[in-house]
């Protein structure tokens, strides 16, 4: 499975001006999102930063199809309906 990692700069704004301390390193693989503070890649990986930007609107991320080993996981929805 390929994941695209890539940190979110809303999720560092938000934590600034809120004062808070949501994960802010967001993990794509097919169409599963999940936030998380940290994350070890076990293989080969890319930096990216084509012309155009992801749906989410990323302009750079690492794209891997290496395993990975995550800390401090958060879905996507806790992250969402915390900023509102």
């Amino acid at each position: 499975m390929k994941y695209q990692i890539h940190v979110n700069v809303h999720v560092i704004r938000y934590n600034a001006k809120h004062g808070t301390r949501l994960p802010q390193v967001r993990i794509q693989e097919g169409n599963k999102t999940t936030y998380c503070r940290e994350v070890e890649i076990g293989g080969p990986s890319k930096l990216v930063s084509p012309l155009d930007k992801l749906k989410c609107g990323a302009r750079v991320w690492l794209e891997t199809d290496g395993p990975i080993h995550i800390t401090g996981k958060v879905p996507y929805r806790e992250i969402k309906e915390a900023m509102v």
